[in-house]
């Protein structure tokens, strides 16, 4: 581990800011771990109609350890000839940061475009990068023709070099490194899990006097099987009307018409998104936590119910078992609507089986704050150690 506390030139490809509230919050947190060993310099640049009447529009945040700055660049350089503009803009502020104190690591969030961005600074300045991937685009057999192996031939060939370059490459699980090593066996890997912070995500007695409660959140995309939770909830109601399926997805206007289709309202309730602040609460407020994906590269909010003490019910996609064994949850033998059906009878009928708070406890020792810092900060130790042979 470090002796001393590093300055990281953290370059992330999604992040909260005026453009979407709500993406990238994930890698924030990696960002906020970090500082709490590390001075960390965020840098996050996205072509954006907020910069529409100017080139570029520069916002600067101060939180503790970290320097935020994002940067709304004119939607224009989004087209072919004009790309080079984001890099350019990142590098501006890489040479900023650095004039103000050095830059011992670069820490890419993503392989496209942050990865690349870091291996031109390395290529330029010889500062040694590391890259965090959170994206499942290496996963040939879900994504298809999104994959990494279908991007043009001049962006894969950018893409290999950034990720084989690397110093470290840290999938946030050991299912995505073994996509990522498909991609090119020469990526090195080490696996860094997404955080959680267990300051805000901790395990609280549930009321017992409540209906059980089942809450399932995400964005709605169709690799999470929103309608067949839904659909599970209907057959279980058939048998059992004292729980509720908590919703807090955008709102779906065919999941509206399937709950009132099967008379559901009173089981079936679509909360709506909220900010990832008031998770906790809506968690906590909860029996377990249901994902039923057919494909994840983690899933934070697994990890955050775990750290709240709250059982999961997933799918039998191939990353769970990483995190869910059947003394934090259930893991189905597959995305049939019966089989979630029956995980979410068993859980109701068995729940007193979890041990919440030793549960949350063993989860927040893997996906801490300190947990995670420590992992990161012993690769920046071992890259630098091995720069040092090096020289």
């Amino acid at each position: 581990m470090s002796a001393a506390p590093l300055h990281i030139f953290f370059i992330a490809s999604w992040l909260p800011s005026r453009h979407d509230a709500f993406e990238g919050d994930f890698i924030l947190r990696h960002a906020q771990a970090i500082a709490t060993m590390h001075k960390v310099s965020v840098a996050y640049v996205i072509e954006s109609d907020i910069a529409q009447n100017t080139h570029e529009i520069w916002e600067t945040e101060e939180q503790g350890n970290i320097i935020i700055h994002r940067i709304y660049i004119h939607p224009k350089y989004n087209s072919v000839f004009k790309k080079q503009r984001y890099y350019q803009t990142i590098e501006k502020l890489f040479l900023h940061c650095n004039q103000q104190n050095k830059v011992d690591i670069i820490h890419a969030n993503i392989h496209w475009r942050a990865g690349y961005a870091a291996y031109r600074l390395f290529k330029k300045y010889q500062t040694p990068y590391v890259i965090s991937e959170h994206s499942g685009y290496f996963n040939t057999k879900y994504y298809k023709q999104h994959t990494v192996n279908n991007y043009s031939f001049l962006k894969k060939y950018y893409v290999r070099q950034s990720l084989v370059h690397a110093n470290m490459c840290m999938p946030v699980s050991a299912y995505l490194a073994t996509w990522m090593k498909k991609f090119d066996p020469k990526i090195k890997t080490t696996v860094v899990s997404n955080v959680v912070d267990t300051s805000q995500f901790y395990f609280e007695k549930i009321n017992t006097d409540s209906p059980f409660i089942f809450l399932h959140a995400s964005m709605n995309w169709p690799e999470k099987n929103v309608l067949k939770i839904v659909e599970a909830a209907k057959l279980l109601a058939e048998e059992n009307n004292n729980f509720q399926l908590h919703l807090h997805i955008p709102f779906s206007a065919s999941i509206h018409h399937y709950i009132t289709q099967y008379h559901l309202e009173n089981i079936v309730l679509q909360k709506g998104l909220v900010p990832h602040t008031h998770m906790p609460s809506v968690i906590q407020a909860a029996n377990a936590t249901i994902l039923y994906s057919d494909m994840e590269t983690q899933g934070c909010i697994v990890i955050e119910s775990l750290c709240c003490g709250r059982p999961m019910i997933v799918s039998n996609a191939p990353v769970f078992p990483e995190m869910v064994n059947d003394t934090n949850g259930l893991i189905c033998g597959s995305t049939a609507i019966n089989d979630l059906k029956n995980a979410m009878f068993q859980m109701m009928q068995n729940y007193s089986i979890f041990q919440q708070e030793l549960l949350a406890a063993e989860a927040a020792s893997k996906y801490g704050f300190e947990a995670i810092a420590k992992l990161f900060s012993n690769v920046y130790s071992n890259v630098l150690q091995l720069r040092n042979l090096d020289a």
